[in-house]
């Protein structure tokens, strides 16, 4: 497997890029990042920052992966749920640090999402997580979820019955052969680059189409963090040596209703429109989630430094330049939260 190179990124933040400089420095100028699913919602705010901090930087999506940007020259097309390419990847990649992003991100309830999502968010990752076994790198971030349940409590779809097996999984490789694995659970990420039928999103190009948002009864209570304070804290998982084998959660701390949530995204938008709720129904057993910062602040000295109100004027702004351009519309409903 052949490295690409590192052209520059179309859609690089130079504002972000400056704050990062600023806080992250030099540490991690010259190492070597493998970032998986890189193509996605997260590994496009996530691999320029890294570059621009001098990270080397190589990307691995599914190599039939459609982001919001051109796939960039440095992302190698590889599914970690064959063995042998998930091996082929790490030997060319020889990281220093992993941060594992790919998976299927589809929080249906249907029983056809089980096996999808048994496959590319259990299988994939243990691919990589047995690749990296004896290896040099010193960091495996892996991703998991809010929609993860606490100990004790069943989880409530497939992709969530999914991320608690890989987090199982990854601590047996942590305890038993040395992986050096911390686990981060963000919640309801939004920001640049997020498909359309997520929350926040959909809001947004709601209120650009002038069409009332069909939501469920928006009682459910999130804790919307916007995306480069998650790029930060995957930083600082990256560096903290006391995060080890720890499952860390990431968010704001503060919980918001979903339909307060919709209120504050159109009236941000100088928009009048009424959000219709119990369009569609609440989904199944699901729970209030708001992260716990407590341990994340204790541990990695971190802390949110996005508000909402800002990360959704960023958001829109984003949403409104990508309908100029002409990257799609609004979909007739909200699909996930």
């Amino acid at each position: 497997m052949t490295l690409p190179g590192h052209p520059a990124d179309a859609g690089y933040d130079e504002g972000a890029g400056r704050a990062f400089r600023q806080e992250f420095g030099d540490r991690f100028r010259d190492l070597r990042f493998l970032v998986t699913g890189a193509t996605g919602f997260v590994g496009l705010n996530l691999c320029p920052l890294l570059q621009s901090l001098g990270a080397q930087v190589v990307g691995a999506a599914l190599p039939d992966s459609k982001g919001s940007t051109p796939t960039p020259g440095w992302v190698l097309p590889v599914d970690l749920t064959d063995e042998d390419a998930a091996r082929r990847l790490v030997e060319a990649a020889q990281p220093d640090l992993v941060v594992h992003l790919a998976g299927l991100v589809d929080t249906r309830q249907s029983p056809d999402r089980v096996l999808p999502t048994l496959s590319h968010n259990l299988l994939g990752s243990i691919n990589l997580l047995a690749s990296l076994v004896g290896t040099r790198c010193r960091r495996v971030v892996l991703v998991a979820s809010s929609e993860m349940p606490r100990p004790g409590v069943f989880p409530t779809s497939p992709y969530a019955a999914s991320k608690l097996a890989m987090v199982s999984y990854a601590g047996m490789f942590h305890t038993l052969y040395n992986v050096p694995v911390v686990i981060a659970r963000p919640h309801l990420l939004y920001g640049p680059h997020q498909p359309p039928d997520k929350l926040i999103p959909y809001l947004v190009r709601c209120g650009m189409e002038h069409s009332p948002p069909r939501l469920s009864s928006g009682k459910r209570v999130c804790d919307p963090t916007y995306v480069l304070d998650f790029v930060r804290a995957l930083l600082y998982m990256a560096r903290s040596d006391a995060a080890l084998g720890l499952t860390v959660d990431v968010g704001t701390g503060t919980g918001i209703t979903v339909a307060q949530i919709a209120g504050i995204v159109l009236q941000r938008m100088g928009s009048d429109l009424r959000p219709v709720l119990s369009a569609i129904p609440d989904r199944i057993g699901e729970a209030d989630q708001v992260a716990d910062i407590r341990q994340t602040e204790s541990v990695l000295g971190w802390r949110p430094v996005w508000s909402l109100e800002a990360g959704i004027d960023h958001t829109i702004e984003w949403y409104r330049s990508s309908r100029d351009s002409g990257r799609g519309m609004a979909p007739t409903f909200w699909e996930d939260p």
